[in-house]
């Protein structure tokens, strides 16, 4: 869940940093650079965003499995083996 949040956070500040760099605002991370070097910088953190987005759907899914999982066949054989 600790990496999960992580992620979620370095998704939100990357694609805060997106939008003004697509909008052409001046930051701190891109002051010194150039067009190239902004343009570059646009690309990588639209993949980071991708992967971060990708990352946090397949978190989810394996959540929903776990809690699936435990629910339907873990519990009910422990509660099986309990009683034996």
């Amino acid at each position: 869940m600790k990496a999960q949040l992580a992620i979620e956070n370095k998704r939100r500040s990357n694609t805060i940093e997106l939008e003004k760099l697509q909008l052409g605002k001046t930051t701190l991370k891109s002051i010194f650079q150039s067009k190239s070097g902004k343009d570059k910088q646009i690309l990588s953190l639209q993949n980071d965003i991708e992967a971060a987005n990708n990352f946090v759907e397949d978190y989810k899914k394996l959540t929903n499995f776990v809690t699936i999982y435990q629910g339907q066949i873990a519990i009910p054989k422990f509660k099986k083996d309990k009683l034996k």
